[in-house]
């Protein structure tokens, strides 16, 4: 099976390495589910020398290959703000595969407020406690549908679901996109941004998660 991402710079050296990202306010983990939840084969890692990953499975449904790039570069931005980038790729290999992509925090975080941050084109949310917030965001529906229009990593036929739905949401510890039904051989492309700085830089992290996956995938060196 083709990749899905450019691996040039990368060579396999682990598996079975966690879907999760540490910030100063816990952990977060990155999850994607599907309904019956499918068997998966072991994860394999394939790590770049500035510390990018890309993370490969399978399931009984789809085909799928997560880009991790740690550190990002944030031009213009404050030097205290770390951000992290995520780019998900999923093909299916049978028909009818539903799944929801979804950045969770683990039991151990440290907030102790959260509140929506949404924009144009963004569906965000941020945590926070006295010292430190964090902020993930992603695609709102909208734009899901504008790039199924234009078919780029989205099915065209999604257009006419995501212009009905709200896909993303969010709640007091998680932030998801919701994949309707896709047909075997379709594929889709997804992404995560997030954004932690101290507490006292306000709105810091909500601009740097205003991004697209384009940003990660050429930080990662998979453009």
């Amino acid at each position: 099976m083709n990749s899905l991402f450019n691996l040039n710079r990368y060579t396999t050296v682990s598996v079975n390495d966690s879907l999760s990202l540490e910030c100063p306010l816990g952990t977060l983990f990155r999850c994607y589910d599907e309904p019956g939840g499918g068997a998966s084969t072991k994860a394999s890692s394939m790590h770049a020398a500035d510390g990018s990953r890309i993370t490969v499975w399978t399931t009984d449904c789809m085909h799928c290959e997560e880009l991790l790039v740690p550190s990002m570069p944030s031009a213009g931005l404050p030097k205290e703000l770390s951000l992290a980038g995520v780019v998900l790729r999923v093909r299916a290999i049978r028909a009818n595969v539903k799944f929801r992509a979804t950045i969770r925090w683990g039991d151990d975080y440290k907030w102790n407020e959260s509140f929506a941050e949404n924009g144009e084109g963004l569906s965000a949310k941020t945590w926070a406690n006295r010292e430190w917030r964090v902020t993930v965001g992603t695609e709102d529906s909208e734009y899901l549908e504008a790039r199924a229009r234009a078919s780029r990593w989205m099915p065209s036929r999604l257009a006419s679901y995501f212009d009905a739905v709200d896909a993303t949401a969010a709640d007091d510890t998680a932030i998801w996109t919701d994949v309707p039904a896709l047909m075997c051989d379709e594929q889709i492309q997804l992404h995560f941004l997030v954004a932690w700085s101290p507490v006292d830089l306000q709105s810091a992290t909500w601009f740097a998660v205003d991004g697209k996956a384009g940003a990660i995938l050429v930080a990662g060196g998979c453009e």
